[in-house]
């Protein structure tokens, strides 16, 4: 009697979150939060009390991870955490990459120039787990899924 088989994938996941210092691959995010802000101004005529428009003054990328593994070593070691302040002094800097491996369009977003803000730091058996960390990404690079995707205007209707 002849075997056969086929592929058994009911499921697909379309983002693999890796987190990547100097380069090279250290970890996987499990899930991540991410934060842009980019410092609103108000802009009014002389004269006139209504805004006109918004004005961005300033460009800021939150970050906030949940459940951050590591393939070897620490999160110490790895340069993503600190030891104190002595270290913050360093200004040390990894990139956050999200890729969508799955559609047709392959893209992903970067944050670059990560900094570690703040967190928690659980350490298992077998494993370096952080809890829950925030950093702040000083840019974004983006590829095409996010930036090709179509924007669909909303509308309103009075009744």
């Amino acid at each position: 009697m002849a075997l056969s088989s086929k592929q058994n994938l009911k499921v697909r996941t379309g983002n693999k979150i890796v987190l990547k210092v100097n380069g090279q691959d250290v970890g996987l995010i499990q899930s991540i939060r991410c934060s842009h802000n980019y410092g609103l101004e108000h802009a009014v005529g002389i004269g006139g009390i209504k805004v006109t428009e918004y004005v961005p003054s300033r460009s800021s990328y939150a970050l906030s991870v949940n459940s951050m593994v590591l393939y070897t070593g620490s999160l110490l070691q790895a340069g993503v955490t600190l030891a104190d302040g002595e270290d913050a002094l360093k200004g040390i800097v990894f990139d956050i990459v999200i890729t969508d491996t799955h559609t047709t369009n392959g893209g992903s977003r970067t944050y670059l120039n990560c900094s570690y803000d703040s967190g928690e730091i659980e350490v298992s058996a077998n494993k370096i787990v952080s809890a829950s960390c925030q950093f702040k990404a000083l840019t974004v690079a983006s590829g095409n899924a996010w930036e090709d995707a179509p924007i669909v205007p909303v509308t309103a209707a009075v009744t």
